[in-house]
């Protein structure tokens, strides 16, 4: 039988999905970047078997895009599908739209901690080279002529 699946980011935030026009509810008016894909699969498939079967046919058709990780399967309703061992006609009739929701930057690691570690260690580094600094200048201003001193001596002159 021939499924409609939404395939959605999980960031996407959903909208209420109501088309105010026709009065009626659309599911592929809820979020905003979705990808709609009608495709054949047994009715007996598990969900998450449903979901790999519709986002393989979106990879293949779209072969350029990283490999997706599939998060959840949710109906209409927004809520997500908490048993995804159960057959897709169990959960879902023909006619409804099967939402797959996706990670598509699954390997993704944000330079965010690695610069932060960066900018404390810089920070720390730079607290104590104005301390060194600070010192060395109380130092030899209290100090000026004992400090010329032992220049003089150094150096011979």
């Amino acid at each position: 039988m021939a499924y409609k699946f939404l395939i959605v980011s999980e960031n996407d935030k959903p909208s209420t999905g109501y088309d105010i026009q026709s009065n009626s509810y659309n599911p592929s008016k809820v979020y905003r970047h979705g990808y709609g894909v009608k495709v054949n699969v047994d009715g007996k498939l598990t969900l998450i078997e449903a979901a790999e079967t519709a986002v393989h046919h979106y990879q293949k058709k779209f072969p350029q895009e990283k490999p997706f990780a599939i998060r959840g399967v949710r109906a209409d309703t927004f809520f997500d599908v908490v048993d995804l061992q159960k057959s897709l006609q169990d959960s879902f009739n023909e006619d409804e739209t099967v939402i797959v929701t996706v990670d598509r930057r699954p390997n993704y690691t944000s330079p965010v901690p690695g610069l932060m570690k960066f900018l404390v260690r810089l920070s720390f580094i730079h607290v104590v080279h104005v301390a060194f600094v600070s010192l060395v200048v109380i130092f030899g201003v209290r100090n000026r002529f004992a400090i010329g001193k032992v220049i003089q001596q150094v150096y011979g002159l």
